[in-house]
């Protein structure tokens, strides 16, 4: 039988105060860079990083959502105009 060494395992004290910097508003911006790049660990590293993976892509997807929201916009205001000079065009005759 194989004995398990627990040397490199990471505590769940250390995962809980990890969740609670990212959560932090503020303290995430500077301590998760820090600690993507830093963290003596590579599990912790690559934790941290996944983190930064994220944040793009819910950044991404907010940008995505805004230009559709924008541009949505516009498109209804565009053919609501072209919708007036029709009724004014044909009203005019």
């Amino acid at each position: 039988m194989t004995k398990h060494n627990d040397a490199g395992d990471v505590s769940i004290g250390y995962w809980m105060m990890a969740l609670l910097i990212s959560w932090i508003p503020l303290v995430n911006l500077v301590a998760v860079p820090i600690l993507a790049f830093c963290a003596g660990d590579r599990t912790k590293r690559n934790f941290y990083r996944a983190l930064i993976v994220w944040f793009l892509v819910v950044v991404l997807l907010q940008i995505a959502l805004l230009l559709t929201g924008v541009l949505t916009g516009a498109l209804a205001g565009l053919l609501t105009m072209i919708l007036e000079q029709l009724k004014n065009m044909q009203a005019a005759q």
